[in-house]
């Protein structure tokens, strides 16, 4: 393997262990209520963010809540997570 290539498998096992460690020690549900929380602080403290930058923490914002709440529905996928 190229190191190229062991610098993206490190890379998204490093994103695979670190969103494991998160559900694991928090449920779906804390993550959501977490991530709402911190983006409506950020939204009253941001001042004055371009449209772009908006449109960007929406679409990350409504990504991970609908992550989490696919996890809370599917409890099977959700061990699946916290087992590999």
């Amino acid at each position: 393997m190229g190191k190229k290539q062991m610098q993206v498998a490190d890379a998204e096992s490093e994103i695979f262990t670190t969103l494991q460690n998160l559900i694991i020690g928090n449920s779906p549900e804390e993550l959501e209520d977490m991530i709402f929380h911190v983006f409506e602080d950020a939204n009253l403290q941001s001042g004055d963010l371009s449209p772009e930058e908006k449109a960007l923490r929406y679409d990350f914002h409504i990504a991970s809540r609908k992550i989490l709440r696919i996890l809370c529905k599917h409890p099977d996928l959700l061990k699946k997570v916290k087992d590999a």
